[in-house]
């Protein structure tokens, strides 16, 4: 064996053996300080029944204050799209298909998208879930969600620095610049909702076929398990609501027609996105409630799914 193809070899061999220590490292220490993982052991660990299971992006992440609603977890996270949605709800039904009477799902514009390839995070933790060799099929982009798929196996450690983990839960909130701090408060949200549709837009695709068939995976999943699945449009300003419509006739998204066959085919939609339409002091920008927000709504929110309960 002459000298080159030696050192070819050493390296493989050295290259090979750094990342599988580097990848053990990542899964049994760096991984658990990410907040993700963290909520994952919350939920895997909880010692109450859970009657309502709350799932999807960060708006009920941020709407949703589980301390108001006996027996209610909140399981979402930012940037979960419809697909991580379908295939986490799947997993945790497959492990336990009578622990969750009633989930509570998003629907407001735009929950139906699809996070693009090239802006796919944290998926060291959404592989536990989410078949990409079928998104990948789905969406004809086989080639990228193999890519995605293959990295987080082996390389789950590569979005990240360790020391980063800790600054997202994997999507996008719309936080204030300091530009805007002394502007009047309207104003100011109606600035936010143009960014951060912008943003969703730049980030996912959409609407689309592909959406539209996890969604039909999802309604599917109230034949195959004893569960309730309820749908909300969870509160947004004016302002938000405003700039939304002039998204959906840019993306040719009817919002309408989605909502109109959620119900048509017997499923419980509870529509809130005006609730506090024009109470800017609930929101912390133009679609994420904030501390006094979420309570209030989880308390309303609560009385209309289960009647007999008070707070």
């Amino acid at each position: 064996m002459n000298s080159t193809l030696k050192n070819i070899l050493y390296f493989v061999v050295l290259f090979v053996v750094t990342n599988e220590l580097v990848r053990i490292y990542f899964n049994t220490a760096s991984k658990k300080s990410h907040r993700l993982v963290q909520m994952e052991e919350a939920f895997n660990h909880r010692k109450t029944p859970i009657s309502y299971l709350f799932l999807g992006h960060s708006r009920p992440l941020r709407d949703i204050d589980a301390a108001q609603m006996e027996n209610s977890f909140n399981f979402c996270s930012s940037g979960e799209d419809i697909s991580r949605t379908y295939y986490k709800l799947k997993h945790i039904l497959a492990e336990q298909p009578d622990a969750f009477p009633v989930i509570v799902l998003p629907i407001g514009y735009p929950t139906l998208s699809i996070i693009k390839p090239e802006k796919s995070r944290n998926n060291f933790y959404w592989s536990q879930y989410v078949d990409y060799l079928e998104l990948g099929r789905l969406s004809g982009k086989r080639a990228d969600y193999a890519s995605i798929y293959i990295k987080a196996a082996a390389f789950p450690y590569y979005e990240y620095p360790f020391t980063a983990l800790k600054k997202t839960y994997g999507g996008l909130v719309t936080e204030i610049p300091d530009s805007l701090l002394n502007q009047p408060v309207k104003q100011v949200k109606e600035i936010l909702a143009k960014k951060a549709l912008i943003a969703q837009n730049e980030i996912a695709q959409i609407g689309g076929p592909v959406a539209d068939v996890y969604l039909e995976k999802i309604l599917a999943l109230q034949k195959d398990f004893p569960i309730r699945i309820v749908f909300v449009k969870y509160p947004v300003t004016r302002a938000y609501t405003i700039e939304s419509k002039i998204d959906m006739a840019r993306n040719h998204f009817d919002q309408n027609k989605v909502e109109k066959e959620i119900i048509s085919a017997g499923f419980e939609l509870l529509d809130y996105h005006s609730l506090f339409a024009d109470s800017l002091h609930y929101f912390t920008d133009a679609h994420h409630l904030n501390q006094e927000g979420r309570i209030q709504f989880t308390q309303i929110l609560n009385t209309r799914l289960n009647p007999s309960t008070t707070k």
